[in-house]
């Protein structure tokens, strides 16, 4: 399979990856340390997994826009967003009626991940 270069230079995906990196990173510095003596140990945990799963989620999304595979990289992005926004949300407010959110964007993330495990199987070429 060629990479489509084209796609994941498109202006809206790299504007999104971009600014979901960098409002990522911001959220993981200020739970290192504006939030630190905010927010108890639970909550802070719950920013730095949203961080790490959504940074590493990225990343992903890249390598599958890169190889031209839309819809992986729409449930990783969605899924990651999902997941990170409903942990950070909850963190920050202290509400849990975004919990029900985190494990509707994780189930996301899984199925993309089942996607590129069976492509292989499914393809004809």
């Amino acid at each position: 399979m060629r990479p489509n270069r084209v796609f994941l230079g498109s202006r809206i995906w790299q504007s999104a990856i971009g600014l979901s990196g960098a409002f990522h990173v911001a959220m993981g510095a200020a739970g290192a340390h504006a939030l630190s003596s905010v927010l108890s140990e639970k909550e802070l945990s719950w920013i730095a997994t949203a961080v790490q799963y959504h940074l590493f989620h990225l990343l992903v999304t890249m390598l599958a826009l890169h190889f031209a595979w839309k819809k992986l990289a729409l449930l990783w992005f969605s899924g990651a967003w999902l997941f990170s926004a409903s942990l950070i949300l909850m963190a920050l407010t202290g509400s849990k009626i975004l919990g029900p959110i985190t494990p509707i964007g994780g189930l996301l993330m899984i199925i993309a991940w089942l996607g590129l495990a069976i492509s292989p199987i499914l393809r004809k070429d």
